[in-house]
């Protein structure tokens, strides 16, 4: 009887040093994938959006390269900036700015014979470059890359 007890004491003790050895594992991988998935925001922490970006852009439909110039002030958390095109399509401020680690998305107005178009720009921040898209709406979308000048 006492060797049946023993043993089942044994199997008790096991089973929670794994169930232990287990949680720790967990732990450890889920603070890995925070500190991982917040790496992006430190490492930009120092970044400046602030100078003049540039970088070209082709238009399907009307099959034209524009290239795109966007000058930016970023001060703290606030980035306003202006966006043109080499074409006379594109001039106006940048709205609905939003810095969210590497990630930067704005809205402009594009000018078109049948009038104002908004347009989406989705970009991923590095520190020499700006790479991302472009959309309107469902009607136009294309890659850009701008390189700080």
């Amino acid at each position: 009887m006492r060797e049946l007890f023993r043993k089942k004491n044994v199997y008790i003790i096991n089973y929670i040093q794994e169930e232990v050895r287990v949680k720790k594992q967990v732990t450890v991988c889920l603070t890995l994938i925070l500190f991982l998935g917040a790496l992006p925001s430190f490492m930009l922490a120092g970044v400046n959006l602030t100078g003049t970006w540039e970088g070209s852009t082709y238009v399907e439909g009307p099959g034209i390269d524009l290239l795109l110039t966007l000058v930016l002030e970023h001060k703290g958390e606030t980035i306003t900036g202006k966006i043109h095109d080499d074409m006379g399509y594109i001039d106006c401020e940048i709205s609905e700015v939003f810095l969210d680690g590497n990630k930067l998305n704005f809205k402009a107005v594009a000018m078109t014979p049948d009038g104002d178009i908004d347009m989406t720009f989705k970009m991923e921040v590095g520190e020499t470059e700006l790479k991302g898209e472009w959309s309107v709406g469902d009607m136009a979308h294309g890659s850009w890359t701008a390189v700080k000048k």
